[in-house]
């Protein structure tokens, strides 16, 4: 159940920190104007996703959204608070170096933007300890995987959470390999257009029903 087992599916440490990065800035504008088309909705999702790439990027390979809800938070020259989750040289870098100082203006909106997503996203998303060897395990995949969003009135976390749950899952239908799974959407009204036929384009690439 999402949001509140969301740590525990551990589907974001599937991700790359480009994919996780772009996965993010896809689900931050899934009901903006402009989602299904050109204009300022799809110029705002592409400099979100270049922002974050350069936090990812800075972070190195440990990855996860409370790192880069820091690491967003220090570009803003916000103070990192009693739970530091960056280390003090990657919160001088991030904070004086990443962005210079006309770039950085620029890009404040975004960075305003991109905080307010992965401060309430990292509450949930926490990685927790890595499996016991045994409960790792090499066998196969599990026959079913079910995410589901938790019952609520519609919110603008709500609709973010069910886009990263699908651009997750478009992911894994591309690189997935035999057998091919088979995906089943419930609420797809909800969901967004542009989501959706990428979803739809990766399982016909696949050959996944």
């Amino acid at each position: 159940l999402l949001p509140s087992q969301l740590a525990s599916t551990r589907i974001l440490a599937t991700l790359t920190p480009a994919q996780l990065a772009g996965a993010l800035a896809e689900a931050i504008h899934a009901s903006a104007p402009g989602m299904d088309g050109a204009g300022q909705g799809r110029a705002d999702r592409a400099l979100d996703t270049r922002v974050m790439e350069q936090l990812a990027e800075a972070l190195g390979d440990q990855v996860t959204p409370a790192r880069l809800a820091a690491a967003t938070r220090a570009a803003l020259g916000l103070a990192a608070g009693p739970n530091a989750v960056l280390t003090p040289a990657e919160q001088g870098h991030i904070a004086t170096q990443l962005f210079p100082g006309a770039y950085r203006r620029q890009i404040e909106p975004a960075l305003a933007r991109i905080e307010a997503f992965l401060t309430d996203l990292a509450r949930h998303a926490d990685p927790q300890p890595d499996p016991s060897p045994q409960d790792a395990g090499t066998g196969p995949a599990a026959y079913l995987t079910c995410l589901a969003l938790e019952p609520s009135a519609h919110t603008a976390r709500t609709e973010a959470l069910a886009a990263l749950a699908v651009q997750w899952l478009t992911v894994q239908v591309t690189a997935s390999r035999d057998p091919a799974p088979a995906v089943i959407v419930a609420g797809a009204d909800d969901l967004t257009r542009a989501h959706l036929e990428r979803l739809a384009d990766a399982c016909e690439r696949r050959r996944v029903p």
